[in-house]
This record gives C-alpha cells, sequence and structure tokens, in this order.
C-alpha cells in the first residue's frame, strides 16, 4: 500500500499564506501489489489526468456540438460513449450548446480506487457553473437554458485503451447543491 499523497498548494507569484493539504485515498490494484512507488504515482496521475482530458473534451464538444467527436471523450464500446452520442445529437437538434466562457468550473478527484492493472475507479467532485444556451430570441442573442451553478460528485470507471486511460462509465452519486461545494484543485 503506498502511503497517502498530499499535494501542497501555493501561489505562482507570492508565497502561501496558508498551507491546505489534500489526501486522496488509493488502492493498489491486487494483481499489482509489487507496483513501485513510481508505478503507482504514474497510475495516479494518468488517471486523473484522464479524468481531466474527458472534461475538457466533453466541453469543447458542447461548445460546437456540429464539430464534435465524441470518441475523443469516452472510451470506444462504452456506455458512456453510446449516451454522450445520443446527448451531442439532441443538442445539435435542440440548438443547445456551452458558452465559451465556463466561469471557474472545474473538478477534483477526491478518491481513486484501482480494481485491477487495467480498471480504475474515481470519485469525482465537480463545480460546475458553465452556461447552456439556446437558438437566439428576438433579440438576435442566445437564448439562456441553464446558468446555475451548482456542485455534483460522480463516480467515474475508467479502463487502458491502447497505452492510454479512458472513461468509460460516469454514474451521478450525489447534488451537493449550489455554488461551489468542492475542493480547491490541486
Amino acid at each position: 500500500m503506498p502511503p497517502s499523497l498530499s499535494v501542497l498548494q501555493t501561489a505562482a507569484t507570492a508565497p502561501p499564506t496558508t498551507v491546505v493539504s489534500i489526501t486522496i485515498p488509493v488502492t493498489v490494484p491486487p494483481t499489482d501489489t509489487g507496483a513501485t512507488p513510481n508505478t503507482i504515482i504514474i497510475n495516479i496521475n494518468a488517471v486523473e489526468q484522464a479524468v481531466d482530458s474527458a472534461a475538457a473534451n466533453f466541453d469543447a464538444c458542447y461548445q460546437a456540438p456540429t464539430l464534435c467527436a465524441p470518441s475523443t471523450v469516452y472510451a470506444p464500446a462504452s456506455p458512456e460513449l453510446a449516451s454522450f452520442r445520443s446527448f451531442i445529437a439532441t443538442a445539435i437538434a435542440s440548438g443547445k450548446y456551452l458558452a465559451p466562457d465556463l466561469r471557474g468550473s472545474y473538478q477534483v478527484v477526491e478518491k481513486l480506487d484501482f480494481p485491477s492493472s487495467n480498471e480504475a475507479v474515481a470519485t469525482v467532485c465537480t463545480f460546475d457553473a458553465a452556461t447552456t444556451l439556446g437558438p437566439s430570441g428576438s433579440d438576435g442573442r442566445p437564448t439562456v437554458v441553464d446558468d446555475t451553478m451548482t456542485s455534483r460528485r460522480t463516480e467515474q470507471k475508467l479502463v487502458v485503451v491502447g497505452d492510454e486511460w479512458m472513461v468509460s462509465q460516469v454514474s451521478f452519486l450525489e447534488q451537493l447543491g449550489e455554488g461551489n461545494r468542492c475542493a480547491a484543485k490541486h
């Protein structure tokens, strides 16, 4: 079992006035109990990067649904990819899309489990402040469909595809309420 990993947050231009430590619980794959600490850290970093990439690619697709390539967001033949294709088709049909300004939206991995060497499960807190827009109104401006700022927790299952991790399924765990209720991004 690897030691707890802590991340020290610091300001880029001045020393921090407070120190924040975030511990991410990690379960090592049972088939790889002899993995070196460096291998474990690489897996953790790769999974966190995959979670971030899926979110960034989701946002890019939803900002320009007609140009979207859903396979850049989720693992091939996964339940999430099928669901996302339907979501994008509905967005195109209804004229909905995501505004370019995400207004500080972000997500943070709170917990990681590795049930096997090619599977990971991430518990993710998401602060969603993005605005969904719709077709232009009588004033010629896009209509605001949803501009709420909320936080939620999801469970994201990831699998290895080729030599990279990709999200294959996202399950809603809980709505945390209005505003930002997630830990700071580390």
